[in-house]
């Protein structure tokens, strides 16, 4: 009863979903393959197979609402702050995003000076596993600060309370899932409806010519993101960190290149960029801050519950961002909107 053979059995009593998990499930712990791995691959191996306690999943659930409400909000400071600054620029949407991801992914990469075994280094084949879904995770975040940046805070949770429909579907098209009940149907309509009276009751500006496309593909990326990144998460195995450092940095690199063709081309509006940056520091900077804390209690979160619950929790992170947005950017309409 060795730590191999602990390791070894929480592994053959993992689901097998994929090819990377199933090279290894053929025999004991007494095989060839067992004693070719080194520890550090079997304790990912029982960190992969152990269910998570209610207590851990309650920590995430509530790390990711507090974070998420604050960044909505810092999010729309940044970006009327580059807007101010930048000018004729659109506000640096994509240098923000852009930001954002390397941020995370330093940080994340940095917390091996305390535990090398909390994030590993970027792998080839794990990399092309985990491109696509943070390219849609690039399109997500970019489309969403594009909607707030167009109208305001209480649109884009007009928005994002519309997700959880189609990703309800996609999830049991795609993937297999029960379809939700009726009574869930019910609520997710009832969900909907009061994000809609509470923008009736608001002085945000509806959807403009500029920010409709922004919402098309949000409402788009959305569903396809959550229901992509759940198979991702589940099969590439990553620690916590790991994958924090793979989603950001993969992320980092379609976000890059969209900012230094449409934003920073040359030497001149590059300089422009670092004077706006300079100029909304505070905000900026709070916006990655927090965007580390977003991307460390997202990814986890999506990993211990279903596609559409983590969009049924995003909804209902939103209640905070309301009060946040009405204590410090105040553009939330009356308290009769606030009960919606």
């Amino acid at each position: 009863d060795t730590w191999v053979d602990r390791a070894a059995i929480r592994w053959a009593q993992a689901p097998k979903k994929n090819s990377m998990v199933s090279q290894y499930t053929a025999g004991s712990a007494s095989d060839a393959a067992w004693t070719l791995m080194d520890q550090d691959e079997l304790d990912g191996v029982a960190r992969a197979a152990a269910k998570p306690t209610a207590g851990w999943v309650a920590f995430l659930v509530a790390g990711h609402a507090t974070s998420v409400a604050g960044i909505v909000v810092v999010n729309k400071w940044a970006l009327n702050s580059l807007t101010a600054a930048s000018q004729d620029s659109g506000g640096y949407l994509w240098l923000l995003t852009t930001l954002q991801f390397f941020c995370s992914a330093v940080f994340a990469r940095c917390t091996t000076l305390r535990d090398p075994r909390s994030c590993p280094p970027l792998e080839g084949e794990r990399a092309v596993a985990f491109f696509p879904a943070a390219a849609m995770f690039v399109m997500t975040c970019a489309s969403g600060n594009a909607v707030m940046r167009a109208t305001g805070v209480d649109t884009f949770i007009v928005m994002r309370s519309m997700v959880p429909i189609p990703c309800a579907l996609l999830e049991a098209a795609v993937w297999g899932e029960a379809c939700p009940k009726l009574r869930s149907w019910v609520f997710l309509g009832v969900i909907l409806a009061g994000a809609v009276g509470f923008t009736m009751q608001s002085a945000t500006p509806a959807l403009t010519v500029t920010g409709l496309p922004w919402a098309v593909l949000f409402l788009v990326a959305m569903p396809v993101d959550a229901v992509l990144i759940k198979h991702v998460l589940s099969a590439t195995q990553l620690p916590p960190w790991g994958m924090v450092f793979y989603n950001n940095l993969l992320g980092a690199v379609p976000a890059l290149a969209f900012a230094l063709v449409s934003e920073v081309p040359d030497t001149a509006s590059w300089a422009a960029a670092q004077t706006a940056m300079y100029t909304a520091l505070i905000p900026v900077s709070l916006s990655c801050m927090l965007g580390v804390a977003v991307s460390y209690f997202q990814l986890n979160t999506r990993k211990v519950i279903s596609a559409t619950a983590f969009m049924v929790l995003g909804v209902a992170n939103k209640l905070l961002a309301v009060l946040l947005n009405r204590l410090t950017i105040g553009a939330a309409g009356g308290w009769r909107g606030t009960l919606f």
